[in-house]
């Protein structure tokens, strides 16, 4: 069971509250979840600069992954 992909087959709605920036890699903006009531940062993939999108993907997954451990402190 450890190396199965888990299907989600029901949409999630967020309401969208407000951008928050826009860099190099992506668009930046503020969600809310009504059914659990929190907000939620989400970042788009959409890089300014197609000659360097691989190096921005690249940047892109760092960030997540710094953002994911510091959210884990």
């Amino acid at each position: 069971m450890t190396d199965c992909i888990i299907e989600f087959v029901r949409k999630k709605d967020l309401v969208f509250t407000k951008e928050l920036g826009q860099g190099a890699c992506g668009k930046t903006v503020l969600l809310r979840d009504e059914t659990v009531e929190e907000h939620f940062v989400c970042k788009k993939f959409a890089p300014i600069h197609e000659p360097l999108r691989e190096e921005l993907f690249r940047n892109f997954i760092r960030e997540i992954k710094l953002l994911h451990l510091l959210n884990c402190m």
